[in-house]
């Protein structure tokens, strides 16, 4: 096993708003896919041959908040850019970028998306 998690869906109340969000945030298309009956999703560009993904999901009974589990998306080398986009595609800054321990752990920040749900970002600068 190459990693414990294998897919994340993001709630979102209004699919339309959330994906073009999202495509604003991380400067990508997302490719739309069979969510089933009474569903819309999206799912998250990723290298073809990569392990898992990731999903926005308008589902009923499925609500976005700021409660529940914490996704990280991966910023590769522009936490700061992609907090920035958020921003701009009228997200919310919640923990501005900022390194993880003293050691080369990285970055991350935290956001409130279009939808209301916290979503983080984690990169190497």
């Amino acid at each position: 096993m190459t990693s414990v998690i294998m897919w994340a869906e993001i709630p979102v109340a209004d699919y339309e708003r959330a994906k073009t969000f999202y495509e604003a945030v991380t400067d990508s298309q997302m490719h739309k896919m069979d969510a089933g009956e009474g569903c819309k999703g999206a799912g998250f560009a990723r290298e073809e041959e990569s392990f898992g993904g990731a999903c926005i999901l308008q589902a009923p009974d499925f609500t976005p908040n700021t409660g529940g589990v914490l996704i990280y998306l991966n910023a590769g080398d522009d936490v700061e850019g992609m907090l920035k986009r958020a921003a701009d595609a009228g997200g919310e800054v919640v923990i501005p970028r900022q390194a993880i321990g003293e050691a080369d752990s990285g970055y991350f920040a935290t956001f409130t998306d279009s939808e209301g749900n916290t979503i983080g970002l984690y990169g190497s600068n």
